[in-house]
């Protein structure tokens, strides 16, 4: 893939993921902060992510192929689908295991950890969702 396709994709990406926003929409924090405890932790988030993710995976194989991705991505046909996986597939399988689709998850968490403390704030969220989520 040329540097400039990997940019596209990287752009498009950005627009679409994690797979179950792209799914679903951005999910308000309330139903991120599983403890209700006014704070979401990079477990909560990724919890969320996996529980979306296993929806996804139709033949509960572990892993989304384009097929599944672009049902789950109703935005995305299966080519795009087959692009956005060769993006993140790290192992070559031309599949996302649930590992491979939360990658960017801790820096993209780390980014919006404003005042550091190692979780998010609602405050923090909503800035960070109007950010680069919407």
């Amino acid at each position: 893939m040329t540097f400039k396709k990997r940019i596209a994709l990287f752009a498009a990406a950005l627009a679409v993921c994690p797979v179950w926003v792209a799914a679903e929409g951005i999910p308000d924090f309330a139903s991120l902060d599983r403890n209700r405890d006014g704070a979401l932790t990079l477990a909560e988030a990724r919890h969320f992510m996996d529980t979306r993710t296993l929806e996804a995976d139709f033949n509960r194989s572990g892993k989304l192929d384009p097929k599944e991705l672009s049902r789950a991505a109703a935005h995305m046909n299966e080519r795009q689908a087959a692009d956005y996986i060769e993006l993140l597939d790290t192992d070559g399988d031309n599949q996302l295991d649930y590992d491979e689709i939360a990658q960017d998850l801790p820096m993209i968490f780390q980014a919006a950890d404003l005042d550091r403390s190692g979780s998010l704030s609602s405050e923090e969220y909503a800035e960070a969702v109007a950010r680069f989520g919407r």
